[in-house]
């Protein structure tokens, strides 16, 4: 809490209603000169001179009582707490000594598990007191003390207060809720507290006996709350390699997944949408060790802690044989709350060192793994499509040490669009996209560095050219409910968030998506380049209208410098909003485009263009003819979106299969392959996806 610096009276306490404390039953601090910390009778805040009866849970002997086996989620009664009082002998919240207006709770929990005692609106609670302060205590003689502080929490969810805590069955736990208060700010505004109580069950993959298995480009949803700490590693290892790594036994809850590999390769573990109150720790072991208290894992195959408040964390490029099984724990540094979180293994494609300018670019392909390097820099191929195609690309760096990545689309010599920032939280804050880049014909290329000389990993990279602005299905009204979407066989769309500004409208755009799909949506801003941008929302609706992923980065700004001559240079630049999803389950999905909350002036209306890409492609390739030369030699022609990559891949028993490099569709669509090894094969099946 922020304190105003003005100097100390007594009259600041009068407006409070609660009465100046009487002499020697006050103790005051100073601290920082001009603020005093006072703490009457042992007791934090002040004793209020009631005109009227508190609420009946305002002393331990009424606490209202949470029954043991919930229902849960369980609701409270919402209390007003206007004639609540701070009583001598209430014990002190160890988290903050300004509060005021206290109320009682008791709960004897039926089981032991992980139960979250929350005032937090966004879990549902009526709570109006704007702040709010909870603990939580044991008491060896009940109402009448000695009370023992479990756990105290100021602000959680903003200024309210939650509490996640392992407790005891039969054990009787005493929550007592306060008003935060400034004694140097005018008088607060009392209201209603309403607790939410939840209990976590232990997950069911707790210990390896009970792992769950995992399948390869199938996202998990998983949850180490309510977990115990089965495992740990040892305090010195090996696994922790690469950039940016930080040793840790892993001392916090865990679960744990097993995954058998389907061929001889490469693979990496990630996950995301971790809780950033907690520092995930991930990896991946051989075997697993009996239970313990914890065990520790002897045979670590890698392991990620790059980040000290994650949100994500990548295991990158673990090499395993063909039907090799191995354990994968999602654990945690500290004995914290625990989160749920979304959990992929997938195979490991990732850059070809070096690649540092466009003569020795690399390939790109769907998602590309790459790390930065001391001033590394990173050039992807993205292909020759026509003039006037579009380019989206987003690189996600979530999981990296360091988000700080920039991004450009250039050509053999020149910068077409810079970008360094305009992703949101959930891809990496700092980390870059670029949404409608209007590419002049000819090679084109997805540049990577990182800001200063620092080092940073991994990153991944998502792309799709898309044809020329024209091309894009015009967006028709109404259209601003999942009940009268708009389609497109192309997913992509132009359309218009109409004045006046800040625009009302809201445009929602469905499409099919299969189980496994990487959905890469782009929203381009400023697609006339004409410096009139827009600041957008997007956001990721599943077929019912549920909000899966939202982004919206704040960026409404173009510059319109040339970048001609400099691979380097800062500009030309405009504003985008992109995500990247893993879909769990095969249907209708929707994408909405509306104003970002609180845009005024002329970036609250205007033109936008829209970008919905299945697995980095616009359209499937179809299959136009195979051909055979003398030599044996197999050409394959396809057809597909113009300036679209596609990779052929060959097997020789439909299981198997091996990629040739990308390749883009011409302006025509047409995608040709050449097969050179088909000449020594008996029989050869092919197939065209993206990269």
């Amino acid at each position: 809490m922020r304190f105003n610096p003005r100097t100390y009276t007594e009259e600041m306490f009068r407006p409070m209603g609660r009465g100046l404390p009487k002499a020697g039953q006050v103790r005051c601090v100073a601290a920082k000169a001009v603020l005093l910390s006072c703490v009457l009778a042992g007791v934090a805040g002040f004793s209020r001179v009631a005109d009227a009866a508190g609420p009946t849970n305002d002393f331990c002997s009424g606490a209202v009582v949470i029954p043991p086996a919930g229902p849960f989620p369980y609701f409270t009664v919402p209390r007003d707490i206007e004639e609540a009082t701070n009583t001598v002998g209430e014990p002190i919240a160890a988290c903050q000594e300004f509060i005021a207006r206290s109320i009682w709770y008791s709960f004897t929990p039926s089981a032991n598990a992980a139960y979250t005692i929350t005032t937090c609106t966004d879990a549902g609670t009526a709570t109006t007191v704007a702040d709010t302060v909870l603990a939580l205590y044991r008491s060896s003689g009940g109402c009448a003390g000695v009370f023992t502080s479990e756990e105290c929490n100021d602000d959680f969810c903003g200024f309210q207060s939650s509490i996640t805590r392992q407790l005891f069955a039969d054990t009787t736990y005493y929550i007592v809720v306060w008003q935060y208060y400034d004694p140097l700010d005018p008088p607060l505004e009392a209201g209603l507290v309403q607790l939410a109580v939840t209990r976590f069950v232990r997950p069911p993959n707790d210990t390896c006996a009970t792992a769950v298995q995992l399948a390869m480009g199938m996202p998990q949803i998983g949850s180490t709350l309510g977990a115990q700490d089965d495992y740990q590693l040892p305090a010195t290892n090996a696994c922790f390699s690469g950039v940016g790594q930080v040793e840790s036994i892993a001392a916090g809850r865990d679960v744990v997944y097993s995954f058998k590999a389907p061929r001889d390769g490469e693979y990496s573990v990630r996950v995301y949408g971790y809780t950033g109150q907690s520092n995930l720790v991930l990896y991946v072991a051989g075997s697993c060790p009996s239970n313990g208290t914890p065990a520790t894992v002897m045979d670590c195959l890698g392991a990620a802690n790059r980040s000290s408040r994650s949100t994500a964390e990548e295991v990158v490029c673990v090499a395993l044989a063909s039907n090799q099984v191995v354990f994968i724990f999602v654990d945690d540094h500290s004995l914290t709350l625990g989160s749920t979180f979304r959990l992929e293994v997938n195979p490991c494609y990732r850059e070809h060192e070096p690649n540092n300018s466009p003569d020795v670019s690399g390939p790109f392909g769907c998602g590309i793994q790459g790390a930065v390097i001391s001033s590394d820099i990173d050039f992807f191929f993205l292909g020759s499509p026509p003039a006037g195609a579009r380019a989206f690309v987003i690189l996600d760096g979530e999981a990296a040490n360091s988000t700080d990545f920039d991004l450009r689309i250039t050509t053999d010599t020149d910068t077409l669009e810079y970008d360094e920032s305009d992703n949101d939280f959930a891809f990496g804050s700092f980390a870059p996209n670029v949404a409608g880049t209007p590419l002049p014909g000819g090679p084109v290329y997805a540049r990577v560095d990182f800001r200063g000389t620092a080092s940073s990993e991994p990153y991944h990279l998502y792309a799709i050219v898309q044809p020329p602005a024209s091309a894009a299905a015009l967006e028709s009204e109404p259209n601003g409910t999942i009940d009268n979407p708009n389609d497109s066989a192309i997913n992509y769309f132009r359309g218009t968030l109409a004045e006046p500004s800040p625009s009302a409208d809201v445009d929602v755009f469905r499409f099919i998506a299969d189980e496994g799909d990487l959905l890469f949506v782009s929203v381009d801003g400023d697609p006339l380049r004409d410096l009139t941008p827009i600041d957008t929302r997007l956001e990721l609706l599943d077929g019912t209208g549920n909000v899966l992923i939202a982004v919206d980065n704040n960026n409404a700004a173009s510059t319109g410098d040339t970048g001609a001559g400099n691979l380097s240079a800062p500009t030309p630049s405009s504003p985008a909003d992109a995500l990247v999803y893993r879909v769990q389950d095969e249907g209708l999905y929707h994408v909405r485009v509306s104003i970002s909350p609180g845009t005024t002036g002329s970036a609250g209306a205007g033109d936008y263009l829209l970008s919905i890409s299945r697995n980095c492609y616009a359209l499937p390739a179809t299959l136009h003819s195979i051909m055979r030369a003398t030599n044996g030699a197999v050409t394959v022609l396809m057809r597909g979106t113009p300036g679209a990559l596609y990779h052929l891949e060959y097997s020789a028993d439909l299981k198997t299969w091996t990629p040739y490099p990308s390749v883009p569709a011409n302006a025509a669509g047409a995608i040709q392959f050449q097969d050179p090894g088909a000449a020594d094969a008996p029989q050869r099946f092919y197939r065209a996806v993206s990269p």
